[in-house]
């Protein structure tokens, strides 16, 4: 399970079992970026330095189609682990350090602090992400249409809603027209078929 540091999600953690919760990295590096254009304080300017590391590892593996167990190997590997060393004896320093700190910086440095464990937890599966961009982006229109009508008023709404741009976020995915999507798979319902696992915008069988 991968999420931001939606205080939500913390009461979760204790009840999962054989389940990994994962924090976004984007968004401990947005908060350094706040702090550092934002806040003018320049010692933000190292977490984002190392942080862009990781990101240029992660590059890599796609650009070297590395296998997800590949990838996981190369993510406990001594560079990796070094790059996190380095990042978290520096974040223990500035933390126990007594210096003044503005608060975008402070709040950069406890969120990175207080999620630690759950963002280094990519590490635990090639399969994971780092981050969790590919589904903010495929929200930002559902937030947005929760914004524009001041909320959905029931939970019927909201699951209707939810519905809807799962299935149009996931057409554009993978590359295929929801229109022609929602036309095979209904025609393929009134044939008959159940077969739902074939019946997805990824496997109904659309050209790309």
């Amino acid at each position: 399970m991968q999420s931001d540091g939606y205080i939500a999600y913390n009461y979760i953690d204790d009840q999962l079992i054989n389940i990994d919760h994962i924090c976004c990295l984007a968004h401990a590096r947005a908060k350094f970026k706040y702090a550092l254009e934002q806040g003018c304080d320049e010692r933000a300017a190292y977490f984002l330095t190392r942080i862009a590391d990781l990101y240029k590892l992660e590059d890599e593996y796609k650009k070297q189609r590395l296998t997800p167990d590949e990838i996981r190997e190369r993510r406990n590997d001594e560079s990796t682990t070094n790059i996190l060393l380095e990042i978290s004896c520096r974040l223990k320093l500035l933390l126990d350090d007594g210096q003044p700190k503005g608060d975008l910086m402070q709040k950069a440095l406890n969120y990175l602090n207080h999620f630690w464990t759950q963002i280094i937890s990519y590490r635990h599966d090639g399969r994971y992400s780092i981050d969790n961009s590919i589904a903010e982006r495929c929200i930002r229109p559902l937030t947005r249409e929760r914004a524009n009508s001041i909320h959905y008023a029931s939970h019927k709404g909201a699951e209707t809603s939810a519905i809807f741009h799962t299935i149009f976020s996931t057409c554009k995915m993978v590359g295929v027209s929801a229109l022609e999507y929602l036309r095979t798979f209904f025609k393929a319902v009134l044939d008959g078929r159940t077969d739902y696992e074939n019946l997805l915008p990824s496997t109904i069988g659309l050209k790309h």
